[in-house]
């Protein structure tokens, strides 16, 4: 609930700022890009849970880019950096208003949830929140660790 109503602002700096080293990084690949794009993941990561699997993807994206001296759109994803703010702001107006239209449960209404979403999910066309199974596996890890 607390990305939901989080100050995107310092995150959009950190997310400008990331883009501009990968950009760098792209065109020069120097090791101090790549420094800088790492705290600045980790700065990003600390702000909430939600950027912490974006860390890992991204830290996984730069050990492919060095390590295979590849700096192409498709392993540091420049684009989709540069509209991920705008990305989070519409995630948050959605999920809110997914909230306030259907699991309120302090609005009056005959409607059950089934019913409201499907009234919601008819009304709100493409800005409504969509839904996405994370699959979820888990492994004994040398009979010690259940991971």
């Amino acid at each position: 609930m607390s990305l939901l109503y989080m100050d995107l602002d310092p995150i959009d700096a950190i997310i400008q700022k990331l883009n501009d080293e990968f950009w760098k990084l792209a065109a020069t690949k120097e090791e101090q890009h790549h420094q800088n794009a790492l705290a600045l993941l980790d700065d990003l990561a600390s702000r909430h849970i939600y950027f912490q699997q974006f860390r890992l993807d991204m830290n996984c994206r730069l050990t492919h880019a060095k390590l295979f001296n590849s700096y192409t759109e498709d392993v540091l994803p420049r684009a989709y950096l540069y509209h991920l703010p705008e990305k989070l702001r519409q995630m948050q107006a959605q999920i809110l208003e997914l909230i306030q239209h259907v699991l309120d449960t302090d609005q009056e209404s005959e409607e059950t949830v089934p019913q409201k979403m499907v009234s919601y999910y008819k009304a709100a066309g493409d800005r409504a929140f969509r839904f996405c199974a994370q699959p979820v596996g888990f492994e004994l890890i040398d009979d010690e660790v259940f991971a």
